[in-house]
């Protein structure tokens, strides 16, 4: 190790006062870390950055030019943990539609025309065409960002941390907490850009909640196409 990095640690004390004055982490967070225990990075279920947490002292054992290393290591880690929750969720009980006002044909009970259901389901198709787009282009494009202290940059593809810059000469001077709100500002740079709510959370349009609303209640909508009645059999 380069011994010039450690002359930069006269507040290390100080420092170790207030790593050990760190509030302990809820325990719906999951944690990722890399194999030396140089970086902890805090994630939800979901997979969504939270924390970024250097262990105490560690520019006495680290070279502040190879911290990134660990970094994407840590927050590769605590990825894969979610997505492993995700999985372990879905098994045990699938996801399930979630309820939106809708408005349109589906908001009321007068009779659906074979143009009027032909317009819904063109709808739907073309929001569905944009949301696979989307998905498409965020999933499959390497995409990079910066912190908004500007001393950390990255690059991300379809969710995985391939690597990080770390200004080598502000990391070796810098506070703990100062690097670790820049590390934990880029995670969410590119976990925002490479997973954007919009496709997070699923293919969404006013057409889709209608499309959702008429199918969750077959008979009415049959009854609206006018495929069913409400009247009794003759004779009956």
């Amino acid at each position: 190790m380069d011994q010039r990095w450690q002359l930069n640690e006269e507040d290390l004390g100080p420092e170790e006062v207030r790593n050990s004055e760190r509030p302990e982490a809820t325990d719906d967070l999951l944690r990722g870390q890399d194999p030396e225990g140089v970086v902890t990075v805090r994630v939800t279920d979901t997979g969504e950055f939270r924390s970024v947490e250097l262990a105490s002292g560690w520019k006495r054992t680290t070279d502040p030019r190879s911290l990134s290393v660990h970094v994407v290591a840590a927050a590769n880690d605590a990825t894969m943990r979610a997505a492993t929750a995700q999985a372990e969720l879905v098994q045990s009980a699938p996801p399930t539609t979630r309820a939106e006002p809708v408005e349109g044909i589906a908001a009321s009970d007068d009779p659906i025309t074979a143009a009027d259901a032909m317009q819904l389901i063109n709808a739907v198709s073309t929001d569905l065409e944009a949301f696979n787009q989307r998905m498409t282009d965020a999933i499959g494009t390497t995409v990079s960002g910066q912190s908004s202290g500007g001393h950390v940059r990255g690059t991300s593809k379809q969710g995985q941390i391939l690597d990080l810059v770390i200004d080598a000469t502000w990391c070796s001077a810098a506070r703990n907490t100062e690097i670790e709100g820049e590390l934990a500002d880029v995670l969410r740079v590119l976990r925002d850009r490479t997973a954007p709510r919009d496709v997070a959370n699923g293919p969404q349009s006013p057409a889709i909640s209608q499309l959702f609303a008429l199918a969750s209640d077959p008979q009415r909508f049959l009854r609206r196409l006018g495929f069913v009645t409400d009247q009794p059999p003759k004779g009956l």
